[in-house]
């Protein structure tokens, strides 16, 4: 392969590895979000039963009943949207690991063809030093 098309091909998986990284990124900062909504839920539950229980004129009106309805309704629909974000970030991982692997490799070959070109045109130098020589 050419030096030319390596280099470049290097450069486009790099890319791809730094937007599997954001892409990523962004999905673990969306579940911190939605953990953090499930806590905050969990907190307003217990300040809520507190609440409940020492003021009998919500059991009157049925606003316990209203209130655990709504927190049962909050906290699956949190939980749903939670398992589908979890769902694509292990998809997410994959191809962050793929993509990593790849501009690994690639880097690798660069790296292993710029030695190789260092080395050639040292031996080069060499040979243009010592053939004069020997000649003699």
């Amino acid at each position: 392969m050419k030096r030319a098309h390596l280099s470049a091909l290097a450069d486009i998986t790099n890319l791809q590895l730094e937007l599997s990284q954001n892409a990523l990124a962004s999905l673990l900062s969306e579940e911190r979000r939605l953990r953090a909504m499930l806590a905050d839920l969990s907190r307003d539950v217990e300040r809520g039963q507190k609440t409940l229980l020492s003021d009998d004129s919500y059991k009157a009106i049925r606003g316990d009943h209203n209130w655990n309805q709504w927190v049962g309704r909050s906290r699956l629909a949190l939980n749903l949207k939670l398992a589908k974000l979890l769902a694509r970030k292990e998809l997410a991982i994959k191809e962050a690991k793929k993509a990593f692997g790849k501009a690994e490799v690639l880097n690798k070959l660069v790296d292993d063809d710029k030695m190789d070109r260092k080395f050639l045109c040292e031996r080069a130098s060499l040979d243009a030093l010592i053939d004069p020589m020997m000649l003699r």
